[in-house]
């Protein structure tokens, strides 16, 4: 679910209360959450908001009570740019994906879910990795970072099993300007 879908948004408002944005209770609404609700969503772009998205809806699906870091890294691997990122790094993105799938539980689908601890520390990780790379929003790159810096979560620990190494997954740089020597 994303901002401008109809109806209440129950990750999108702990997400924003997370970075600071709410401050009342979840579906409180009000000035104050609607603000801090949008002031939370200029952090990411459309396409880190998506990856999270549909890190939940697989969580979900899977009858998981929380959003945890595995989500988050399956997602990832099927989102642009983090899977070329993983491939870059020399690991295969759909066999860690298909990994990820051999763990997933099979209960009933959730209708809610909770964030885990370390899935919320992976969210501010990837906040502190954009603003340290001088981006003003949070992209599905910042994350997939924070993901692979945090060896004690299961997503790091997935990532540093095929030796993700971020130097090396990052894109090439750009040809130099015609004309330059």
């Amino acid at each position: 679910m994303g901002p401008d879908d109809f109806g209440r948004d129950p990750l999108g408002e702990y997400l924003a209360r997370l970075f600071g944005g709410a401050g009342g209770a979840p579906g409180g609404g009000g000035a104050r959450g609607e603000r801090g609700y949008r002031d939370f969503l200029r952090l990411m772009s459309e396409p880190a908001w998506q990856l999270v998205s549909g890190a939940a809806s697989y969580a979900a699906q899977h009858g998981s009570d929380d959003l945890d870091t595995e989500h988050l890294l399956r997602a990832a691997l099927t989102t642009e740019p983090t899977r070329s990122m993983v491939a870059r790094s020399g690991a295969d993105p759909d066999a860690l994906a298909e990994e990820i799938d051999s763990h997933a539980g099979e209960g009933p689908t959730r209708s809610s879910i909770s964030v885990s601890p370390a899935a919320k520390r992976a969210l501010m990780d990837a906040h502190r990795v954009a603003l340290a790379s001088g981006a003003r929003y949070i992209g599905p790159e910042h994350l997939l970072l924070a993901l692979a810096a945090n060896k004690d979560s299961a997503a790091g620990r997935t990532l540093g099993s095929v030796r993700f190494d971020p130097a090396a997954s990052a894109p090439p740089p750009p040809p130099p300007p015609a004309g330059a020597r």
